[in-house]
This record gives C-alpha cells, sequence and structure tokens, in this order.
C-alpha cells in the first residue's frame, strides 16, 4: 500500500497499530472490559480484537489532540488506485462526518444518493456495513467515537451507532482489500481458537426464526448496495 501511495504521488503518515498477537500488552489493561462478549457468538473478545480497536481509538485520539479538520484512514491492506488519489486531492466530495470508502452490506435509508463525482454517490447509512479498509472522518465524528469507547467493548471498527451522525458510504466502493482467503488473518486464527472452547448452543429449526442473530442476517441482505468497485 504504501508503494502504490508513493506512485500516486500521495503523502500520509504510519501509524503502527496495539499488537495482539502475543496477548494484549499490560499497559492497555485498563482501556479495555474483559468481561465484554461478542454478541453473535457470545463468546469474549480475544487480545488481538482488543488490539485492532485500540489500534483504530488511538488514530481518532490523534485526530482530536491535532484539532484535524478530517482525515483519510486507511488499513495496511487496502487497495488502492486512480478514484482514491481524486478524493485525496479534492476533486470528490467528502458528505457528512463520515464516508466509508470500502464496506459490504449495511441498510441505507430510502433517498436518492448524493452524487459526490460523475458516477459516484453517497448513500446515508442507517445500519453500518462491515469492513472498514478506509474511510473518512471528521474531528467530530472522531470525537463522537471516543466518546463511547473506554473501556473497549466491542469489536472494531465503530464503539458507537454511526447511524447517529451523519455518516455515508460511497457507491461504488474506491478502496478495495484482498481476497480473505488468500492470506493469513491473526485476529481469525485466535478467533478460531476461541469457538473452538466457547460454542453456545445453537437454536435449531423454527426456534431460530425467534432469535436477534437471525433477523439481523436477514435485514442486511435484504438491502444493500451493490458491492462493486471502481
Amino acid at each position: 500500500m504504501l508503494d502504490r501511495l508513493d506512485q500516486l504521488n500521495l503523502g500520509y503518515e504510519l501509524f503502527f497499530g496495539v499488537d495482539g498477537r502475543k496477548g494484549l500488552p499490560s499497559q492497555y489493561e485498563h482501556l479495555v472490559d474483559r468481561s465484554a462478549r461478542v454478541e453473535t457468538r457470545l463468546r469474549p473478545m480475544t487480545d488481538g480484537e482488543y488490539a485492532c480497536s485500540l489500534s483504530h481509538l488511538f488514530i481518532y485520539r490523534q485526530i482530536v489532540e491535532r484539532g484535524l479538520e478530517r482525515a483519510i484512514v486507511l488499513e495496511d491492506d487496502a487497495l488502492i488506485g486512480t478514484a482514491f488519489a481524486d478524493l485525496a486531492r479534492g476533486k470528490i466530495s467528502t458528505p457528512g462526518d463520515l464516508l466509508m470508502l470500502d464496506h459490504n452490506r449495511g441498510l441505507y435509508r430510502r433517498r436518492p444518493g448524493i452524487p459526490v463525482a460523475k458516477g459516484l454517490y453517497a448513500y446515508q447509512i442507517a445500519v453500518a456495513p462491515v469492513l472498514a479498509t478506509a474511510y473518512v472522518l471528521t474531528r467530530n465524528a472522531a470525537a463522537f467515537l471516543l466518546a463511547r469507547a473506554f473501556p473497549v467493548r466491542s469489536l472494531a471498527d465503530w464503539p458507537g451507532d454511526i447511524s447517529k451522525m451523519a455518516s455515508f458510504s460511497i457507491n461504488p466502493r474506491i478502496v478495495d482489500h484482498p481476497d480473505p482467503a488468500q492470506g493469513v488473518s491473526h485476529l481469525n486464527v485466535q478467533r478460531s481458537r476461541l469457538r473452538e472452547t466457547c460454542k453456545p448452543p445453537k437454536p435449531k429449526g423454527l426456534r431460530r426464526l425467534f432469535t436477534a442473530h437471525f433477523w439481523r442476517l436477514r435485514l442486511r441482505d435484504w438491502y444493500r448496495l451493490p458491492y462493486r468497485e471502481i
């Protein structure tokens, strides 16, 4: 990604996240809630998940402390191109407090999208989509998320309900990410190990129709933006 940023002649600042591969470093323990559970699996969060959440939050803190009006955040596996460069140079407008550049699923308000460039539209988020490979956020958005973040008790990337602020997803997406099946994810390795020791019983048959998890997944699939990129 850094090579690509250099090729596009875009400036950047590199942040090193919290390393949770060998356990969460002790200096961060006071910032997390070890009693937290991942709702959809009813399991504890892994050290890697706490580290991932903290890594994003520390960037938000930098945005607030430096008084930056707006910032672009890229995860280290972001795949970027000329459309992203246009956004970084101000040729694509960024409405609201948060604009997701890579996303999947989610629910969006039933109104026309906001044109932000030729062939590109921003749709207001009603239920947060997944993926936070790349996004733009304002200082107000960073402060909103920080105010709801500690102690960390939820997965990255949003400690608060982003639909409560002016949050949008761009469509078509202008940032992509590698195929998860093509690489090794330390987060997924930790999750898999934990799931083996923490397997809640799953409702079967018609009983599953009365679980919040079942309907949450169905609602996300009923209305979502086309999953494609330029």
